[in-house]
């Protein structure tokens, strides 16, 4: 019978043209950063994740420096496609709260990868600004 391979982590486009990416408070950036955001989000998703997807979490693909930080039993591989919390992911990762990041191994467990980081990233996250923050708990 045939042998199930094990799920291929989602990995971004390469891409030769650099792209800036403008941070909350101003920070600049070259690494090709969007948001979950998709035009058909508000027919399918309520008004918390809308603004979840679009303010909060950044798609990203694993750098280096990426790929060092994870934990043996949680290997990334370079420019696998990764979510983060936007808010935070400029310190180092020592530095970062848990669940900040996560690298999805398929597009079937986005969803899980963002649910485990709203239970528990967002809510101890030190970088969360206010207004976000009174935004992210009124829609909640």
């Amino acid at each position: 019978h045939k042998q199930e391979q094990p799920p291929r982590p989602v990995e971004a486009p390469s891409s030769d043209s650099n792209s800036r990416t403008i941070t909350h408070e101003g920070r600049t950036r070259d690494d090709n950063i969007l948001t979950l955001k998709t035009p058909s989000d508000v027919i399918w998703l309520s008004p918390f994740l809308c603004f979840l997807r679009e303010e909060c979490c950044e798609v990203f693909k694993a750098s280096g420096r990426n790929v060092k930080e994870r934990r043996k039993s949680k290997q990334i591989k370079l420019n696998q496609v990764g979510i983060r919390c936007r808010f935070c992911s400029h310190l180092p990762h020592t530095e970062r709260k848990g669940r900040s990041a996560c690298f999805p191994s398929s597009i079937d467990r986005i969803y899980q990868s963002v649910t485990m980081m709203i239970r528990e990233h967002f809510s101890i996250c030190e970088e969360f600004p206010p207004d976000i923050r009174k935004k992210y708990v009124t829609l909640k």
